[in-house]
């Protein structure tokens, strides 16, 4: 699969989810998911600090 039409080449610069082109490797998808990790931790850590 891929983006191949110009509407969901469209969706996808549209939408803040981050992104992986294919052919992908299993670095590019570990790394993805430590910076998602850390980003869900910094925003928790936030909320906590606030009284959230």
């Amino acid at each position: 699969g891929g983006a191949f039409t110009a509407e969901a080449r469209q969706f996808l610069e549209d939408v803040p989810n981050e992104t992986i082109e294919k052919p992908f490797d299993v670095p590019a998808i570990q790394a993805l998911a430590r910076r998602m990790v850390c980003d869900l931790r910094a925003a928790r850590e936030a909320s906590i600090q606030r009284g959230a």
